[in-house]
């Protein structure tokens, strides 16, 4: 994907503001506003 770590971890903390995603540790994400995830992901 060609994408590092330090940005994942970003945009994970990002979407966690958001309130789209609540995420436990490094291993756990529970997803909160799909349609909000699917918006960005057309970007």
């Amino acid at each position: 994907m060609g994408i590092t770590q330090e940005t994942i971890s970003r945009r994970l903390s990002q979407f966690q503001m958001n309130g789209w995603i609540n995420q436990k540790g490094q291993r756990e994400i529970k997803w909160l506003d799909i349609e909000a995830l699917s918006a960005v992901s057309e970007e």
